[in-house]
């Protein structure tokens, strides 16, 4: 859907704890917030970022979006983890993306270091320092309490944890000092910033292999700090790494097959019963049409056929490098009559119901 009509379906997300009570991460709220940049300075977030931030920080090797990315000579070829391994893949234009806000900016190393001395407010920089210390202080001030499960496993949060505006806020192995992080994600490409205003230092990590990437961005960070900060040193690596990595090599092979297929239990009603227009109030419209004598499933710009696994189950693959694969359930009344479907996608379940032809689709 476009960018209003997702800002117009957010009214219907419910909040998942009371205001401030914690945190949970949402990336079309930064587009909200962006909304206000061009009713504030009559230009759009891109050009407005790119003026005010990126320029006088000499972030010139930056760029806003993936358009153009084509172009580039020097640039890191996206990666996701499968049963064969790492394989790589085109990553899709951001030409369509609604909300580039989110994370479309594209960046190297020579360009995070100077984010990194703009972060730690460096002298170096002279006057172009495009935000003042007192709103970065402001930005770093807890809001909301909340954790992430690997937090602790990875030496974070034992004391304290929480969000800022825009960033997430914790100790590291117990030591009182407020660390400044946050981590970055798009198909194939994957980040992680960590910054401590108080020892006067920054970590970027940067890697193309997906969220592979992840537990490497921690051991190596935990390495660096370790020595940095003086701290008994403890191998991150056989701790934490290897078992990380063997988890989600277990979790691509068996990305299906814990849902217990079996095509001997069939669908009770025809495929061609299922077909219609299925909506939910923040998703939209789910559309299932017969191809073939298969189910062929649309969501948005996601579309594949449908593969029967048990019942009114059905595995959808949708041949989107980095993105999670998913299973579809049709209700079914007693009475034999298709009233919606649950779509579990990366393990979160999203409810449809089914739009009879006089209905509207989630006004």
């Amino acid at each position: 859907m476009d960018r209003k009509e997702l800002i117009r379906r957010l009214q219907y997300e419910k909040p998942a704890t009371p205001f401030r009570t914690g945190f949970e991460y949402h990336n079309a709220l930064f587009t909200v917030a962006a909304e206000l940049i061009p009713i504030l300075t009559g230009k759009n977030w891109a050009s407005f970022v790119e003026e005010r931030i990126l320029n006088p920080l000499g972030m010139n090797s930056t760029l806003i979006t993936a358009d153009g990315v084509e172009d580039q000579e020097n640039i890191a070829t996206p990666h996701v983890l499968t049963t064969n391994g790492m394989e790589s893949f085109v990553r899709r234009s951001d030409e369509s993306d609604p909300i580039p806000e989110a994370g479309s900016i594209l960046s190297n190393a020579i360009d995070m270091a100077r984010w990194c001395q703009f972060q730690l407010q460096d002298e170096r920089l002279g006057d172009n320092l495009p935000v003042k210390g007192q709103t970065l202080a402001q930005m770093r001030t807890q809001y909301a309490l909340g954790t992430f499960s690997w937090f602790g496993r990875w030496g974070y949060g034992d004391i304290r944890a929480g969000y800022g505006l825009g960033w997430m806020l914790f100790d590291y192995r117990g030591d009182e000092d407020q660390l400044v992080a946050h981590g970055g994600s798009v198909d194939g490409i994957q980040s992680w910033m960590v910054l401590s205003p108080r020892n006067k230092y920054c970590i970027v990590m940067m890697s193309n292999g997906d969220w592979s990437g992840d537990p490497a961005h921690f051991a190596i960070a935990n390495w660096i700090q370790d020595r940095y900060l003086g701290l008994d040193e403890r191998d991150w690596i056989s701790d934490l790494l290897t078992s990380d990595r063997d988890a989600m090599v277990e979790q691509v092979q068996n990305r299906a097959s814990k849902k217990g297929k079996n095509t001997s239990i069939a669908s009770s009603q025809p495929v061609a019963d299922y077909t219609g227009e299925y909506a939910n109030p923040s998703y939209g419209k789910l559309i299932v049409e017969l191809q073939d004598e298969r189910l062929k499933i649309q969501l948005g710009v996601y579309g594949t056929v449908a593969e029967h696994w048990r019942g009114e189950m059905f595995y959808l693959d949708w041949a989107q490098p980095g993105d999670s694969n998913a299973f579809i359930t049709f209700d079914v009344s007693p009475a034999g009559e298709v009233t919606g479907v649950s779509l579990d996608w990366g393990g979160e379940e999203f409810e449809f119901t089914r739009v009879r032809e006089a209905a509207q689709i989630a006004e």
